[in-house]
């Protein structure tokens, strides 16, 4: 697989989700996409605009490799994997992950042994999780499936007060079946205090000095948000959940890979 190359230096990143952003979950639309469109533009725009391009994906590192690998012809400058908990660099075929990154991980008191005396805590509460596939569970983030009962809110409630005794963070998104996930459920997923979507942006403004004006972030859900709120310049793609686009106003008028491309043309 082809890598892009860095520019001398890097003064623009462009992030997008992985599936139902840049990747459709339908293979027959592969072709409709425009990906290869996106990536002839990105080639160029690494030495015009100075930028770099990552993913910020829910999908574990091996699952987005093996579910971009007969799609993409470029692999990304960087990829957060596992909802942002996992980070790499993309260098001379090697997954880097910075040391400063796993470090801040094992400071912040996250442990697989804490998540599962939570999710014991929880079971005995009355309230049933459902392990999601592999693909979706990460080195630091553990993914259940909590199908909607009139109680969820209290339950919501209940599972968050006890992920932080448990030094976890808990995130609840709604599913969305266009992705593969089943109908009338969230994703209920822990993770470690200081990771997550947007904090991705927070660890690259920091590490490559630059500022939210400098981002541009594309998804499909509201799980996408936090990194909407850290980038200057942030869209949900045309095919987003309807639920996302009820509370989010820039929504673009192309679907994947077509509506990031043109939005980029229009901004750079």
């Amino acid at each position: 697989m082809k890598e892009y190359h860095y520019p001398r230096q890097i003064k623009k990143v462009v992030c997008s989700d992985l599936d139902e952003t840049f990747l459709p979950h339908n293979p027959a639309e592969y072709s409709s996409s425009g990906v290869a469109d996106l990536e002839s533009f990105l080639l160029r725009a690494i030495d015009e605009q100075s930028l770099i391009f990552g993913w910020i994906t829910g999908s574990n590192l091996d699952a987005a490799l093996r579910k971009t690998k007969d799609y993409i012809s470029y692999l990304p400058h960087f990829i957060a994997s596992s909802l942002g908990t996992e980070f790499y660099w993309v260098k001379n075929g090697k997954m880097v992950e910075p040391l400063e990154w796993k470090q801040k991980i094992e400071n912040s008191g996250y442990s697989s042994r804490e998540v599962s005396r939570a999710l014991a805590i929880i079971k005995l509460s009355g309230i049933e999780l459902l392990e999601e596939p592999q693909d979706y569970q990460g080195k630091y983030k553990s993914t259940f499936y909590y199908f909607i009962r009139a109680q969820m809110e209290e339950d919501f409630q209940i599972i968050s007060q006890i992920a932080a005794v448990h030094h976890c963070k808990v995130l609840f998104n709604r599913c969305n079946p266009a992705a593969g996930d089943p109908e009338n459920c969230y994703d209920v997923e822990f993770i470690p205090h200081c990771c997550g979507k947007g904090e991705v942006i927070d660890f690259l403004k920091e590490n490559l000095s630059l500022s939210s004006e400098d981002f541009y972030a594309f998804g499909d859900s509201c799980n996408d948000f936090s990194m909407f709120s850290r980038a200057g310049h942030a869209f949900l793609v045309g095919n987003a959940e309807t639920s996302a686009k009820e509370d989010y106003p820039a929504v673009l008028n192309e679907n994947y890979c077509v509506g990031i491309r043109n939005k980029l043309i229009e901004l750079l």
